[in-house]
């Protein structure tokens, strides 16, 4: 059998094309070919590039975000801190509803993925709940997001129903949230995967993993009027970094994001992690 010695990687994984990774531990290689469902690939430099190709959203930072590249594993990481008390965050902004990252219908949701890397920093002060994505134009206008709250040490994902009859205040979301502990100063990575269920079941059916391994989850599904049924196409902006209206930022360093239209296997999530520090045979 080859020896399979260990490199360093100094690039980032080339989503848009296949590419195998090795647990050099393990003696295990793992394979990624979702470039033909990539939807959304963000490399997080003072550009703000936007590699999938799918479509060209408008990119842009809010504030001022700092930027360096970081040793993620590898020396050549690309990454932005967002700060809460800084306002700074990064936004695509898409010319309608219906776009690249709609995933519901009204009627039925389909399948996604989300792919992030992240470091905590610590904030003078109070460290607050941070976003790390919503696709929501305002707050009667959500489709999904992710926030890390610091006092729980949890992550929470969620999926918005909002065509709810009511108050304005009604609303029904599926979501799940998962103890994680990611203020250590190092660097993860987070994927989030949903297989378009919809319906009242449908927060059993996503799964969030990190540093490449599932995790367990909690159910935190909530209602004010009526039971989840899907998404719907009812927002233009995404927010990386913070909540609709570009606050509740999330304190730290994020790298590499990217969205799929599939859920992503475990081989391919294991892949894009591995990928960092690399067995090459």
């Amino acid at each position: 059998m080859p020896k399979i010695v260990k490199v360093r990687n100094t690039n980032p994984p080339d989503l848009s094309s296949t590419f195998v990774s090795h647990d050099t531990s393990n003696l295990i290689s793992y394979e990624y070919s979702a470039q033909e469902d990539i939807r959304l690939w963000l490399r997080l430099d003072a550009d703000l590039t936007e590699l999938s190709g799918y479509s060209e959203p408008i990119t842009a930072y809010e504030d001022s975000p700092s930027f360096s590249i970081e040793n993620v594993y590898s020396n050549n990481f690309k990454a932005a801190k967002f700060s809460d008390a800084d306002n700074s965050n990064a936004l695509i902004t898409y010319p309608s509803a219906d776009n690249a990252l709609s995933f519901g219908d009204g009627s039925s949701d389909s399948p996604f993925s989300i792919s992030l890397w992240l470091k905590k920093v610590i904030p003078i002060g109070t460290d607050n709940i941070g976003y790390l994505f919503a696709k929501a134009d305002t707050n009667a206008k959500r489709e999904f997001d992710a926030y890390y709250n610091p006092a729980s040490n949890r992550i929470f994902f969620r999926l918005w129903d909002e065509s709810l009859s009511g108050p304005s205040s009604s609303y029904s979301f599926e979501g799940i949230y998962s103890d994680v502990s990611i203020e250590d100063s190092a660097w993860h990575h987070i994927c989030f995967t949903y297989d378009g269920t919809g319906g009242g079941s449908a927060s059993t059916k996503i799964k969030l993993y990190v540093d490449g391994a599932e995790i367990s989850t909690t159910d935190s599904s909530d209602a004010t009027g009526g039971t989840y049924v899907a998404m719907e196409k009812v927002s233009t902006k995404f927010y990386i970094g913070a909540w609709w209206d570009g606050t509740a930022e999330f304190d730290g360093f994020i790298s590499e994001f990217a969205v799929w239209s599939k859920v992503l296997s475990l081989n391919e999530i294991k892949a894009i992690y591995y990928n960092t520090y690399d067995g090459k045979r």
